[in-house]
């Protein structure tokens, strides 16, 4: 299942690493993004206040995708289920970036334009 969802990435950082078991090189973008954009303030029934930030790494060839950071991105993800021990875990995996360009990224904030006579 795939969704498009608005979301802030504060942080990323291209990596490419040896991964001492195989031998084989890794390469990614590592993230962090806040994936709600209203800025609205959040409280649960536990009494937890406000998002926590996530980290994701990503395929290097995103890496071109990232215009401005922090910047505001449409995101694409995918869900996808897997087994794990018996059970089933869902997960959300970002597939493609898009850029928001600065100007449409404060219409929360723009004040009504005035009608015109």
């Amino acid at each position: 299942m795939k969704f498009k969802s608005e979301i802030l990435i504060l942080y990323a950082r291209p990596y490419s690493m040896k991964d001492e078991n195989t031998g084989e090189i890794r390469q990614g973008v590592s993230i962090q993004y806040y994936n709600d954009t209203t800025f609205a303030p959040k409280q649960d029934e536990n009494g937890k206040l406000g998002e926590l930030i996530i980290k994701e790494s990503l395929p290097l060839d995103l890496l071109s995708k990232f215009e401005k950071v922090p910047g505001i991105y449409e995101a694409d993800f995918i869900m996808s289920v897997r087994n794990s021990n018996g059970k089933a875990v869902q997960s959300l995996t970002i597939d493609d970036l898009n850029y928001i360009p600065f100007e449409k990224q404060l219409t929360f904030n723009k004040q009504p334009e005035k009608p015109t006579k």
